[in-house]
């Protein structure tokens, strides 16, 4: 392998998710969308949200922030 191909290979470890992380992310968004479902659900039974995922988590291209906050 050459020395940019290395280079890359540990940014790219650098800047990846941890599985644990990953998991605390969606755990944090299906939390929100059952507050949310459960809001809507108290309201009007027939007008419940639907969700879909989308952006860098659809593509499996999310990233660490610098600051490591989302």
């Amino acid at each position: 392998m050459n020395k940019t191909h290395n280079l890359m290979v540990e940014y790219y470890k650098k800047i990846k998710l941890s599985e644990s992380k990953k998991n605390d992310l969606r755990n944090s968004r299906n939390i929100i969308r059952e507050n949310i479902k459960k809001y809507f659900k108290d309201l009007d039974e027939y007008n419940i949200p639907k969700f879909y995922i989308q952006g860098s988590m659809a593509m499996g291209t999310t990233i660490k922030p610098l600051n490591d906050e989302f």
